[in-house]
């Protein structure tokens, strides 16, 4: 209710993960899983930014750079106003 109330967007964003973290995962069990929050989500805008970064970009199993940080950064905000002018246009 109050995110309704004061007309906040809320989104769900799936970090950069290293090349290491997602060999981890089974591919297809991670597409189910996907699919699943994708699904629950309804119209709440879902960033998957799972494979953004390189592996030059972190600075351990789970940490970005300076370059990586900036890189994910832009891209969230890049999103941000991509969703926000959708939402001006409705």
């Amino acid at each position: 209710d109050f995110i309704k109330i004061h007309n906040i967007q809320l989104m769900v964003i799936n970090f950069p993960e290293r090349d290491i973290s997602r060999k981890l995962f089974d591919e297809g069990n991670y597409q189910s899983y996907i699919d699943i929050v994708t699904e629950s989500l309804g119209d709440t805008p879902f960033l998957n930014f799972r494979e953004l970064l390189t592996t030059e970009e972190f600075y351990d199993s789970e940490h970005t750079v300076y370059k990586g940080s900036l890189q994910l950064s832009n891209e969230v905000i890049k999103k941000l106003k991509e969703t926000m002018g959708k939402q001006d246009k409705q």
